[in-house]
């Protein structure tokens, strides 16, 4: 009798990718119970287990994936964003929302987790940043052209002898055969002409440690002249998407100057809504 999974009794699973978790649960239970959708409720069940997010559906498309750095901020964003997305008629299936943590390391490494769970196609980073230039505005949110990592290298990231990767002569990345390598700037997807050009902006720059007071702030404004904000999690994003291949665009609500540590005095809320709004404009562009 033919296997309920489909083909024959030696064909239940394709394992040309070794699944182990799948092949688990098909194991694990009576053949009675191993019909297609029993076995994909328990595939899927196992891996949110294991992953903390289920893997997307091979017969459904893929979605575009939202990052927000912590869970503070998701607070904030999350619900405009879902609701906008309701009112765009846009099914929330279509943009999936994630954490990517707090800082470089943590953003590089969950972004790649993400990316390799949902095997997205777009991905938006939306949060906020310190402004270091005049021309960005707190309360506003801005999408940034590209994203330079300031802090990985040689020495203090605020003395005149830092050396970054590039300084180096090294890449923060390269494929093995070294024709793709991945400098200090990456460059980002920008949005369309739809959106409006006072939304755009320049250069941001990913910091290792925030600017703790305007003496830090006035260094990096001598390091990177054209940089008008700074955030912690950008390049890190920015990197695993660059890995594969995938499009970025960062938008950042503008919360505070940097260096300013007062947070009483920062516009959290208002600079989140901005960046919610934005990531909403952007999204219904694009549809």
């Amino acid at each position: 009798m033919p296997d309920p999974i489909g083909g024959g009794k030696d064909d239940r699973w394709e394992r040309s990718g070794g699944d182990i978790r799948a092949t688990l649960i098909i194991c694990l239970f009576p053949k009675r119970l191993r019909s297609p959708t029993v076995w994909l409720v328990l595939y899927r069940h196992f891996c949110s287990i294991v992953t903390n997010s289920a893997p997307p559906h091979p017969g459904l498309a893929m979605p575009n994936v939202v990052l927000i750095p912590t869970p503070f901020e998701r607070g904030f964003v999350e619900p405009i964003l879902r609701a906008g997305l309701d009112l765009l008629g846009i099914t929330n299936t279509s943009w999936h929302i994630e954490c990517c943590g707090f800082g470089l390391v943590a953003a590089a490494a969950r972004t790649a987790q993400t990316i390799s769970v949902h095997q997205p196609k777009r991905l938006l980073l939306v949060g906020i940043a310190g402004t270091l230039h005049r021309s960005v505005s707190i309360g506003s949110a801005y999408a940034f052209q590209s994203v330079t990592c300031h802090g990985i290298g040689v020495g203090d990231a605020l003395s005149p002898q830092h050396l970054s990767a590039n300084d180096l002569g090294w890449s923060h990345s390269e494929s093995a055969d070294g024709t793709c390598k991945i400098s200090d700037t990456i460059d980002l997807m920008m949005p369309k002409r739809e959106i409006a050009m006072e939304k755009r902006t320049g250069r941001l720059i990913s910091v290792t440690s925030a600017a703790a007071d305007e003496r830090e702030v006035s260094l990096r404004r001598i390091r990177f002249p054209d940089a008008v904000a700074e955030d912690m999690e950008g390049f890190g994003v920015a990197l695993a998407a660059s890995l594969a291949a995938l499009p970025l665009s960062i938008i950042r609500g503008i919360s505070n100057e940097a260096g300013n540590r007062q947070h009483s005095t920062w516009q959290v809320e208002a600079s989140l809504r901005s960046a919610s709004t934005l990531a909403l404009e952007i999204i219904r562009s694009e549809e």
